[in-house]
């Protein structure tokens, strides 16, 4: 499982960079169509998402009951969200502009990434607060970082989805 999040990081980094390349050569040769807001949250959800596969595919190399283990999460998880929210503003400023017909979207640029960061911020108090307070974790040092981010602190989370669902219960 660890090779299949090495692979499937590897190949988001190769894209991501793509992404950041083709963009940085649309900015050298044409820098009017390239100073948009959506494209910029494109590049940087780009960049965030290539930061995040860097930690997916360290935790891969680190046991699951180190402190680094507990700060590479917390990036992890933070990033995820900077990246979802990134692309989730493109969808918003397209609404600006389209239907709502307003012409100055850079004005708003500051507030996407204010928004984005404090959002962000506060996703990650509770599973903040939860591996501070958690005093045994469950099969920590029997598993690398990224299984138990992934799979093993899901499974034995009081809060979990699947423990929710009556089909999962039993």
């Amino acid at each position: 499982m660890t090779n299949t999040a090495i692979a499937c990081s590897s190949v988001t980094i190769l894209f991501a960079t793509l992404i950041l390349l083709f963009y940085s050569f649309f900015f050298i040769h044409d820098r009017s169509n390239a100073d948009r807001v959506s494209l910029r949250c494109v590049v940087l959800a780009s960049f965030t998402n290539i930061i995040s596969c860097i930690f997916s595919i360290a935790m891969c190399f680190i046991r699951g009951d180190q402190l680094s283990c507990i700060v590479f999460d917390i990036f992890f998880q933070f990033l995820d969200v900077v990246s979802a929210g990134l692309l989730s503003v493109i969808g918003v400023n397209l609404v600006l502009i389209f239907v709502i017909k307003v012409e100055h979207t850079k004005y708003f640029e500051r507030y996407y990434y204010l928004f984005i960061t404090l959002y962000s911020l506060l996703l990650i108090i509770v599973p903040v607060y939860e591996m501070i307070t958690s005093r045994n974790p469950i099969g920590r040092a029997h598993h690398n970082c990224w299984f138990f981010y992934n799979i093993g602190n899901r499974e034995n989370n009081p809060s979990s989805w699947h423990l929710l669902s009556p089909q999962w219960s039993s």
